[in-house]
């Protein structure tokens, strides 16, 4: 009973020191003591509740009357759930009114607050790129942080930073020019544009990192190919002067293509450009670098699509093409040296299932088809694929590796 009673008195006593934020405690036998371990492996302030703390140093710092805050999208609910809402409105009054929030009117925010819950990837820690305010860190981990949109807002210095680095990126010729020019350097991608208007940066952003390795990816999206990295202007990137710079910092893995762009949550894609980093080539799209790469490469399977191996990837191409000729759903069954390498599930039928549909895999563009799978990382004795439309397949093929 003693030891039971000097457990749990630990647990309080350690709970009282990091409140109000106990709900992110853990105990002895998490390794708490490399900074931001937890934050890049588990939920931290799941609920929010640190954003009173974030809104407060924000009230007491500024001194204007009406200070425009920009929260994650992805943090809370809706208009009406977000955590910043929840938490602005138990403050009192006049300091309520003082915070001004329109969750549709994204890019027009003075100020940035968000709880990171979602901006994490895989073990991946990138602090955000605009300067900090306020952060609140609780064993070394950051569960909050309060940032300035405008670096003119924060000091001289700070502002004379950022524009500093904005000069310097542009002194460089884009890898592409876009909607945003895109600037490749050291394994970090910078964005400028100039003039730039809040409505320039309203929609979100993506970035999608295809590795030259898909077993550098986490388990799980090795088979779709890449690490998807979806992010709002606010977190990464600064306006001022009229310009707007955003920069993120890539994955330590080889990367065989960059692609980013903005979309209509929901909708199609506003603009997108890729770049090859291993030459600084820029690329219309990832499918027509694809295209480029296999066209003058025999093919493994000549069928209605070619099939081709690129490294370990598979890619069927068709040309000339239309959605017609992509209906149905394409079947991809991996045959492993060893059985042993498949999951429990499929070692019973002796092959590995990565069936498709076309347009969860591929794309159509200037009268061709083409698509692309990532391979399994153990050894392949073999591959058959086809195409499947009603009863049976309508094309099909297989390739076998040289013992």
């Amino acid at each position: 009973w003693t030891l039971a009673a000097a457990g749990v008195s630990a647990v309080v006593v350690e709970m009282m020191l990091i409140h109000p934020h106990q709900m992110v405690y853990f105990n002895f036998l998490v390794n708490r003591g490399a900074p931001e371990h937890l934050r890049a492996r588990y939920d931290m302030d799941y609920y929010g509740t640190s954003f009173r703390e974030g809104l407060e140093h924000l009230l007491e710092r500024s001194g204007s009357s009406s200070i425009r805050l920009e929260p994650d999208r992805t943090d809370g609910v809706g208009p009406d759930t977000h955590y910043a809402v929840i938490n602005r409105d138990i403050l009192p009054q006049a300091d309520r009114q003082r915070i001004v929030m329109d969750l549709e009117a994204v890019g027009v925010g003075d100020f940035h607050i968000s709880n990171h819950r979602f901006d994490l990837r895989h073990g991946r820690n990138e602090p955000p790129f605009p300067p900090i305010v306020y952060a609140r860190k609780i064993y070394g981990n950051t569960i909050l942080t309060v940032t300035a949109v405008d670096p003119f807002l924060v000091d001289r210095t700070t502002a004379d930073f950022y524009r500093g680095m904005y000069r310097s990126v542009a002194s460089e010729d884009a890898v592409v020019e876009s909607n945003f020019d895109l600037h490749f350097d050291d394994g970090t991608l910078t964005l400028l544009k100039e003039p730039c208007r809040p409505e320039d940066v309203r929609q979100p952003f993506r970035l999608r990192v295809f590795p030259v390795d898909t077993g550098d990816l986490v388990w799980f999206l090795r088979e779709r190919g890449f690490d998807e990295m979806n992010f709002s202007f606010a977190l990464h990137g600064v306006r001022f002067e009229g310009k707007c710079m955003i920069r993120r910092t890539l994955p330590d893995y080889p990367t065989w293509i960059v692609e980013i762009g903005q979309y209509v949550p929901g909708g199609p894609a506003i603009w997108k450009a890729a770049v090859e980093p291993s030459s600084n080539v820029a690329a219309t799209d990832v499918y027509r670098l694809m295209y480029r790469r296999t066209v003058s490469r025999e093919p493994v399977i000549k069928a209605d699509f070619s099939v081709h191996l690129d490294r370990n990837r598979l890619i069927w191409r068709r040309e000339p093409c239309s959605p017609e000729d992509t209906r149905g759903s394409f079947f991809l069954h991996v045959v492993p040296r060893d059985v042993d390498d498949l999951p429990e599930d499929r070692r019973r039928h002796g092959f590995d299932n990565l069936d498709f549909h076309f347009h969860t895999r591929g794309a159509i563009f200037d009268g061709k088809c083409l698509a692309a799978v990532s391979l399994p990382d153990y050894a392949i004795a073999a591959f058959r694929t086809g195409q499947s439309v009603g009863d049976g397949p309508i094309w099909e093929g297989e390739y076998a590796w040289p013992e």
